[in-house]
């Protein structure tokens, strides 16, 4: 995730001065997801993510004094127990897909983004900020997710070993112009999320 902001860069940099197309690639992995030195999260499956249709996302993020903006497009059926993610640039390139069935995940993208980057990290930091907390405290180990509440929105911060791996703020739940913000501090990384479409059902 620490080189997810050079490499993106990069990508919009390579496939907009290049008449050549990038390949994309395919990868299917686990739903273990590292987010500390001794944490890891287990992506929870999408019938358990707290939300049921379409939702669409600008989202900044920021790391090392480098930027990157891009869209995310996500469309959740619980019914199915289905999700797919894209990641589209400020260009109209797709970075990557993930699709997710179950609790088995897939995920596709351009050749440079997805040997530096593992898009399951976005995937786990959105649940993290989204979903019920029983359902996370479930799906970690050696970490633990509290929330507090205020009349704004909440804050959820995330311990390993008595140590603050992530902050998140966050506007009023599912809604338009929900703003999130996403702090992680090792390595230090901030993504900032506003949701600008949101249907419910699918």
């Amino acid at each position: 995730m620490n080189k997810m902001i050079f490499y993106l860069c990069f990508c919009l940099f390579l496939t907009s001065c290049s008449p050549i197309k990038p390949k994309k690639t395919e990868v299917e992995k686990g739903t273990w997801i590292k987010i500390a030195e001794q944490a890891a999260f287990k992506l929870l499956e999408p019938r358990l993510f707290g939300f049921h249709g379409h939702i669409t996302q600008v989202v900044t993020a920021t790391y090392s004094q480098k930027q990157v903006d891009f869209i995310a497009q996500i469309e959740i059926d619980q019914q199915q127990n289905t999700l797919v993610f894209v990641a589209v640039s400020t260009l109209g390139l797709t970075l990557f897909k993930i699709t997710m069935k179950e609790n088995k995940i897939e995920f596709s993208g351009l050749k440079p983004v997805l040997e530096q980057l593992d898009p399951r990290q976005l995937l786990a930091s959105l649940q993290l900020s989204l979903s019920p907390l029983v359902r996370i405290n479930t799906s970690l180990k050696s970490a633990k997710l509290s929330v507090k509440k205020n009349k704004e929105g909440e804050l959820r911060q995330l311990f390993s070993d008595n140590q603050l791996v992530m902050k998140i703020k966050k506007s009023n739940t599912w809604a338009v112009d929900q703003e999130i913000q996403i702090i992680h501090y090792h390595p230090l990384y901030q993504i900032n999320i506003k949701t600008i479409d949101l249907i419910y059902g699918i």
